[in-house]
């Protein structure tokens, strides 16, 4: 046995915290990733439902000659219910709720302030036609809608309706 100098075997404190800084910085790299992934995720299902919405507003008009009412889409009315509206516009109910929304009926009025929906505005052809299209009446329609959202990069997706 040699009484010369003893060599341990390990890691300096140096190439520690080296290495904990490179792990530290992967973890902050795969984070932000998967942050930005799920939000480009979320807004993908954003879009999705609202032309799902929008393919069946135009289906709607092609069979009633019109757009639903303002107040009878938007969950701004109690009287609406997700089952209600989804029936009205013939879709499955789950395509009316936005992603982070808590709202099962994720559509509201340009008047809203909620975050996570779909705004539906409606517009008649004259002053009392669009008086009209703002109403809960089954027969007050609306002659063009505009449904809008909000991407999680702050983008607003406008979608019009095809008939003027």
């Amino acid at each position: 046995m040699s009484m010369g100098g003893r060599h341990k075997a390990g890691f300096t404190i140096v190439e520690l915290i080296i290495v904990i800084v490179v792990i530290a910085i992967m973890v902050s790299v795969v984070t932000i990733g998967m942050i930005m992934y799920q939000a480009q995720a979320r807004d993908a299902e954003r879009d999705a439902k609202a032309n799902v919405i929008a393919e069946a507003l135009e289906k709607y008009h092609a069979d009633k000659g019109e757009y639903p009412s303002v107040k009878s889409m938007v969950n701004d009315d109690s009287n609406n219910t997700a089952s209600k509206v989804a029936t009205m516009i013939n879709i499955e109910e789950s395509n009316l709720k936005m992603p982070q929304s808590s709202r099962t009926l994720s559509i509201v009025s340009p008047s809203s302030t909620q975050t996570n929906v779909i705004t539906y505005a409606g517009f008649g052809s004259s002053s009392g036609r669009n008086t009209l299209c703002q109403s809960f009446s089954i027969s007050a329609g609306c002659d063009r809608y505009t449904l809008s959202y909000v991407t999680e990069g702050g983008d607003t997706v406008t979608i019009n309706s095809r008939y003027n």
